[in-house]
């Protein structure tokens, strides 16, 4: 209780139904939980010198692969059981870094590049991760036989409002009916170039049903070499 910060009452709930299903043991000063110990998740693989250039025409920005760490593990907490995951969009890889933690039980990408399409199929392959990749283009409905199939979905979307709304609606039409599903969306709002769409935001995930259960901080961009060359970096002294 102390540790949790839960209510007692619902500690004592949680603490019943696990005896009941014979998960614990509850003697006069102490709980034994008489459970396998689940296999422990390996740490996500470093696919980034793998990936492609960003191709601006389908709004892609590389995010550096310490970053996709921190973000694979925050999934990984927020859905501790696995299950299946859908991935909208992925010129980062992030799907096949969440695959080699071994943590989901499947992960299927939807993506618009080929390119990204048949690398990702092919890393996949070598490397045995439980990884389908769909070329589709979120502007379109998806295939009717994939719909409510998922546990969670996770996206990078474009940043506009009509970006971030149709690839959030797109990933809740992917997920399994019941409450408690989860949906992982980057577009930070938190820099000043970007501060007008907060509420925009906020409003569209309200009107879809779905509340902001966590932030996380922004990621680090991997700037494409044109650009950097266009726009260089001035240091103050």
């Amino acid at each position: 209780v102390k540790n949790l910060g839960y209510p007692l009452p619902l500690v004592i709930e949680i603490l019943e139904r696990l005896c009941a299903a014979g998960l614990d043991t509850i003697g006069t000063d102490i709980i034994t939980l008489n459970g396998n110990k689940p296999c422990e998740d390996s740490g996500p693989s470093d696919f980034s010198a793998q990936r492609l250039s960003s191709d601006p025409s389908y709004c892609q920005l590389r995010v550096a692969h310490e970053d996709l760490a921190k973000r694979a593990l925050y999934l990984m907490n927020r859905c501790p059981s696995g299950g299946r995951l859908a991935v909208l969009g992925d010129d980062d890889f992030m799907s096949l870094t969440l695959a080699s933690t071994k943590h989901f039980e499947h992960i299927t990408v939807f993506e618009i590049d080929e390119r990204i399409v048949f690398l990702i199929r092919k890393i996949a392959t070598k490397e045995k991760l439980p990884v389908t990749v769909v070329q589709h283009d979120l502007r379109s409905a998806l295939p009717s036989r994939m719909l409510r199939m998922y546990d969670a979905f996770y996206t990078d979307s474009p940043y506009s409002l009509p970006g971030f709304s149709l690839f959030i609606s797109r990933g809740l039409d992917l997920l399994k009916p019941g409450i408690k599903k989860h949906g992982f969306a980057s577009l930070s709002c938190e820099i000043p170039v970007m501060e007008d769409l907060e509420l925009p935001v906020q409003k569209a995930i309200t009107d879809m049903g779905l509340y902001i259960e966590g932030k996380t901080h922004p990621a680090t961009n991997i700037i494409p070499d044109d650009i950097q060359n266009r726009f260089p970096t001035y240091q103050s002294i």
